[in-house]
Parts: C-alpha cells; sequence; structure tokens
C-alpha cells in the first residue's frame, strides 16, 4: 500500500470536517421548531378578509414583529367542540386581527385549545367559526368569573402581549358576551321622541339623545319621510344630497322595525369610520348613529339593539 503525502492526509481531513459541518446544518434544519399547532398566524383586515400570513416559527419573531405569545382552552355551547373553530386577536389600536387553527392536546379543558403569537400590544381575544364569522366568543369578565350564573359582567378583557412573554389561560369562552344584564342599564325614554333606549352607567348623558363614552359617540335622530317611499328610495335621495361615502350596508331589524345598518367614511376619511342605524316607521326614520372603538363597539351594539317605541 502506497503511503499518502502529508498535503493528501490535510486535503481529506478538510473536507471530513466540511462534511460533517453541512451535515450538522442540514440536522439543526429539520429539528421541529418547538411552536405547538399550525406555524402560520392569518391576519385579516376588519372586514375579516385574510391579507397576509406571517410565520410563526422563532425564528422569525424578530423579523416580522411577533413578540409574544397568547394560549388558552377552546369550548362552545355543544357536545363538541366545532372543527372549523379558530380564534383572533383584535388589536385594539390598530385593529387588525390575528387568527390561527385550534390544536388537540389534553393539557386544554376540553382537549382543544390554541397558541397564537402577536406583535407586542394590547388585544381582545375571540374564537369563531370559519363557516360562520359573525358567531363569536369573547374572553371577559364572565370568563374570570367562572361562566357561573351569578357571574353577571360580560366586559370585554384587554390582553397585554409583552416581547418574550406567553400569557396562558386566556380562554374565550364567552359566547353571551353581547347580553347586558337590564340590571346594569339605565333605561331613558324620550320626552319627544316617543321611543326608549338603555344604555350602561359608564356612558355620560349629553342631551335628548346623546350620549358619549371616550372618543366614542351615539345619537338617535328623527327624520322625516314620505309614507309611500320605501327606505331605500328615501336612502338613496339622502345619499345624493350628503355625497356619502357607504364602506358597508347591510338589513338589520330591531324590536321590530325594519332597516338599514350602514359603515361610512367620517368626514370622507374611511380610516375613521362611523355607523349609521335607518329604522323605518311609516312616515319617520329612526336614525342611531355615531363613531364607536374597538373597547367601546360591544357596548355601541347593545345599546342600538335595545332601541324601542314607545
Amino acid at each position: 500500500m502506497s503511503k499518502l503525502s502529508n498535503n493528501s492526509l490535510v486535503l481529506i481531513i478538510v473536507a471530513l470536517i466540511i462534511a460533517g459541518g453541512a451535515i450538522v446544518i442540514i440536522a439543526l434544519n429539520n429539528q421541529d421548531d418547538g411552536v405547538v399547532g399550525n406555524n402560520n398566524t392569518s391576519v385579516q383586515n376588519q372586514n375579516g378578509n385574510s391579507n397576509e400570513n406571517v410565520n410563526n416559527s422563532p425564528g422569525n419573531l424578530t423579523n416580522e414583529g411577533i413578540t409574544g405569545t397568547i394560549e388558552g382552552s377552546l369550548s362552545y355551547p355543544s357536545e363538541e367542540i366545532p372543527a372549523d373553530m379558530i380564534v383572533c386577536a383584535d388589536n385594539t389600536a390598530t385593529q387588525k386581527v390575528y387568527c390561527t387553527d385550534q390544536i388537540s392536546d389534553n393539557k386544554y379543558v376540553y382537549g382543544k385549545g390554541y397558541r397564537l403569537a402577536l406583535p407586542e400590544g394590547t388585544y381582545h381575544v375571540y374564537a369563531t367559526l370559519s363557516s360562520l364569522p359573525a358567531y363569536k366568543q369573547y374572553y371577559t369578565q364572565a370568563v374570570v368569573c367562572g361562566m357561573e350564573v351569578e357571574c353577571m359582567s360580560h366586559e370585554l378583557i384587554v390582553v397585554k402581549v409583552t416581547a418574550g412573554q406567553s400569557v396562558n389561560n386566556i380562554d374565550p369562552f364567552d359566547f353571551e358576551w353581547d347580553k347586558a344584564v337590564s340590571s346594569d342599564l339605565i333605561d331613558y325614554q324620550s320626552p319627544t321622541g316617543n321611543f326608549m333606549i338603555s344604555y350602561p352607567p359608564t356612558w355620560q348623558f349629553v342631551q335628548d339623545f346623546k350620549i358619549t363614552k371616550g372618543s366614542s359617540t351615539l345619537e338617535v335622530y328623527i327624520l322625516e319621510k314620505q309614507t309611500g317611499d320605501s327606505l331605500s328610495e328615501w336612502l338613496s335621495c339622502r345619499d345624493q344630497n350628503l355625497d356619502v361615502q357607504v364602506l358597508s350596508e347591510e338589513n338589520v331589524t330591531i324590536n321590530g322595525l325594519s332597516g338599514v345598518k350602514r359603515t361610512t367614511a367620517t368626514m370622507g376619511d374611511a380610516n375613521n369610520p362611523s355607523f349609521d342605524v335607518y329604522l323605518d316607521n311609516s312616515n319617520k326614520v329612526y336614525e342611531i348613529g355615531g363613531i364607536a372603538d374597538s373597547e367601546t363597539q360591544s357596548e355601541v351594539n347593545q345599546i342600538t339593539d335595545s332601541f324601542q317605541l314607545l
């Protein structure tokens, strides 16, 4: 057998070191990233449409601005948790919504839960169904109370996400989050408008009828309409006169009154939307309108739904 020169031995050793390093790199790249469940967080806009995906793996947390996680269990008011139940977090400052799929693990209360990586900030957390996005269950004071009959407060809890921290037991169980407790509301009967409306005592009464809370406002107007005109005809004529930019519109029924609910650009600014509910009552239209932020949206919905004629 011929002897190898010193130079040949050096080349062989270097080649082995390089090959070994490549194997180590490949092995490291194939390791589990340690994130439970789906690593892709769907980011939705205010209309609920997915507009981007954020990689949730730890190596990308800094690059994507995702700095903390929340985790919790899921429930549903039935025998089984629907397979299409997802969990979303609504940023209270930006209104950007981040969603993730459910995961199965016996550590969760009913065997289903979630883990969601989020940018640093404050959030309202809720569960919803992909097949029925209007349905929501929130993380509220009732959840913290234990979801017992005596748990009267359904106030949404603001969850703070901090860099490098994980917040646990954020369980979006409250499917009655939008139900007001009558004893907690002030019933107001308009002396001139022949209607009644109920609002929480945390709102400030300004005049008949206008209430405010922080930057949020809600007012009721009584407008004239020809008896033979439909509400759609009346709105069409009104839109032409006011040059209204309608962002969304849906039909509603509130305590026997049919109407239309709209989101419109405030003073032409689509980034600062206002809401208006128009209820048809023969020769009158009752307009319930104002501006609501993410903190007061659920209360505004409660107040609007309480409207009724006397």
